[in-house]
């Protein structure tokens, strides 16, 4: 598909963007990355380390959701998730690391229990719900998110665990 002179002149342009710095439009991204465009992955990569948080964010969703990504660019998602300042880039970096890891695992779980925002902590849950949810009928995510509000859950490992318990679901299988 590296041949094909549409994909080829969304590139072109889209590295144009970036050389002026000016942001391409996101659609434009996410088309290369929905056609597995290879020659875009590099530059998606080579963007997760921009100064802008908005590359950082679509080069992020562009790689994690339509590439199979290698260790060492899990590697990467995990420090974005850790240490980006921007809390868009972390919690896109999170659903990200959920998405290509498919399973719940202690990185998620340090990310709930650490990240100081709780956009960030939220999408954490809804990456654990979303791996539980035929478990936990009859509520849906939102219930879930509104029993947090109210306080009947903490949004942290613990509170998580014991309500995912009262389903008969543990967190973590080790």
């Amino acid at each position: 598909m590296s041949d094909n002179p549409d994909l080829q002149r969304v590139l072109a342009q889209i590295i144009q963007a970036h050389q002026q710095n000016e942001f391409a439009n996101p659609s434009d991204i996410h088309l290369l990355a929905h056609h597995r465009y290879e020659p875009a992955k590099e530059f998606f990569i080579k963007c997760l380390n921009d100064d802008s948080e908005d590359w950082r964010y679509e080069c992020l969703t562009a790689l994690g959701f339509h590439f199979v990504l290698d260790e060492f660019l899990m590697e990467k998602v995990r420090h974005l998730s850790l240490h980006d300042e921007n809390s868009s880039v972390r919690s896109c970096a999170a659903s990200v690391w959920a998405s290509q890891k498919q399973v719940i695992d202690h990185h998620l779980l340090f990310v709930l229990d650490n990240d100081p925002d709780i956009y960030v902590k939220e999408e954490v849950l809804y990456c654990i719900l979303t791996k539980y949810i035929y478990q936990i009928r009859p509520l849906s995510i939102r219930d879930v998110k509104q029993k947090i509000r109210n306080g009947e859950i903490m949004l942290n490992v613990v509170g998580i665990s014991k309500f995912l318990a009262g389903f008969g679901v543990k967190l973590l299988n080790d």
